[in-house]
């Protein structure tokens, strides 16, 4: 995914909208309004979207879980703080699950990057300044035996 012509065509973009604060600042707003008018984005900059099928625990979650169900969720999948509102979390394994992914939701999401807040996260994205560019690798992946 990171060789093709649109990933290194939006990397050299990020590299120039580093060094140009003007037009950081327009492509930061752009953005912005974009990702607040389709998912009802908080501005964390170090985003999950594409890990958690498009839908944002942190916006979407109270307790902005960014890993899975916070083990309050409810019997019929119902959050413990909005008994009106399902858990964002069934919504991203029914998302999962519709694609045949669901094993891809076995990961762990580094915690939020807060040096990173009010930045640009596409600018991010592509110059691997957020959790993308550092995965978490889990103890069966690194070969690593968890202690006992």
């Amino acid at each position: 995914m990171r060789d093709t012509a649109g990933y290194r065509m939006m990397r050299g973009l990020s590299r120039f909208l580093e060094g140009h604060h003007l037009w950081y600042a327009a492509f930061s707003a752009f953005e912005r309004g974009l990702k607040r008018a389709l998912f009802d984005c908080r501005h964390c900059d170090d985003c999950a979207l594409f890990e958690t099928y498009y839908l944002c625990p942190e916006a979407q979650c109270p307790k902005a879980m960014r890993n899975g169900p916070c083990g309050g969720s409810r019997v019929d999948e119902r959050c413990e703080i909005f008994a009106d509102r399902f858990c964002i979390w069934r919504g991203i394994y029914w998302r999962a699950r519709n694609r045949r992914e669901a094993d891809k939701l076995e990961f762990i999401l580094p915690p939020r990057d807060w040096a990173l807040y009010k930045t640009n996260s596409w600018v991010n994205y592509f110059l691997q300044h957020d959790h993308s560019g550092h995965p978490v690798q889990m103890c069966r992946e690194a070969e690593v035996k968890p202690p006992a």
